[in-house]
């Protein structure tokens, strides 16, 4: 689950979002495949605490918060795996659906972007 900043939960198991207005999400402005290839952008810091990961935009000066999951997603990202080589390295580790896997880490990667925590590359990942 996240939590919006006034402590609201909401359903998506991968992120706790610290930021004053969810509700102006969108998923349409940042459409990508699971073949796109994504990176993380300068001015953004990344720490470990306790098996969730906290990241802080330096450009905006936000933190974020992923849960367990999602903290070893942002760490399959730090080490510059694509999106196609997450989902086949979380099939293997956790007991889940491919098809929810893949939604889960669309929507994931959708909701990073749209924050600028992670940039969508041009080109597809080999």
């Amino acid at each position: 689950m996240f939590l919006t900043q006034d402590g609201r939960e909401d359903t998506l198991p991968t992120v706790l979002d610290a930021s004053q207005n969810y509700a102006g999400f969108s998923a349409m402005k940042h459409r990508f495949s699971l073949s796109s290839r994504v990176r993380i952008p300068d001015g953004i810091l990344s720490r470990n605490l306790q098996g969730e990961e906290v990241i802080l935009n330096l450009d905006t000066g936000v933190y974020w918060g992923l849960d367990p999951l999602g903290a070893r997603i942002w760490q399959l990202l730090q080490q510059q795996n694509g999106p196609d080589t997450i989902v086949k390295t979380l099939f293997d580790e956790y007991d889940v659906t491919e098809a929810r896997l893949r939604r889960d880490i669309e929507d994931l990667l959708t909701r990073l972007v749209e924050n600028g925590l992670v940039e969508v590359m041009r080109e597809a990942v080999d």
